[in-house]
């Protein structure tokens, strides 16, 4: 390829960078230096992808921001979308890197697509709903064994007129991780036939 065909096929390129809050997205595509804002909530999830959808997308960067991300990236794998959840640390580094030091949401966003442009990281498939579904499932597990485990070692050091409340939860934490387990059979059985 010759550095003209190389040049023409970067100006098509469209890295979207997305910077995720609780209740809003900021979305900025670097090659058209755009930027807007949108809710985060399904129904302007389902409005920003017929919008993004107009454009050529080599990548949509998200940061990964401990679940706000989830409804965004899911609707993207959904729809075959080229998503790619990006750590903060990454981000970060990389803005140091360039010796950006600013913080706003917009300017994340820009980043976050600077970042996609830059580096290229790869698109990886997304794994399936049921997948997502499996790993929730043992990480809701985890997290009540973890629970249980905590009010044992509080049951074994605390007076003795606190033992009611003390079986009480555990009976209830018992009562999840059965709830937890046979549903995550169920899930697993599904998965493997």
């Amino acid at each position: 390829m010759n550095t003209s065909t190389i040049a023409n096929l970067r100006n098509t390129q469209r890295h979207v960078g997305i910077d995720v809050g609780k209740s809003c997205l900021d979305i900025f595509i670097f090659e058209l230096d755009i930027h807007w804002q949108a809710e985060n909530n399904p129904e302007a999830i389902k409005d920003l992808l017929k919008v993004l959808r107009r454009y050529k997308l080599t990548r949509i960067l998200v940061e990964a921001t401990g679940g706000y991300e989830r409804a965004f990236v899911e609707a993207c794998a959904e729809q075959m979308l080229p998503v790619i959840i990006v750590q903060p640390v990454q981000v970060r580094q990389f803005a140091k890197a360039q010796g950006i030091l600013a913080k706003t949401d917009k300017l994340d966003a820009r980043l976050i697509a600077m970042f996609g442009k830059v580096l290229e990281p790869e698109v990886r498939p997304i794994a399936s709903k049921e997948t997502r579904l499996i790993r929730d499932l043992l990480a809701r597990k985890r997290q009540l064994n973890e629970n249980r485990t905590q009010e044992l070692n509080r049951q074994h050091k605390a007076p003795k007129v606190l033992a009611a409340s003390h079986r009480r939860l555990l009976k209830l934490l018992d009562k999840e991780i059965a709830w937890v387990n046979e549903h995550l059979a169920k899930k697993v059985a599904a998965e493997t036939e």
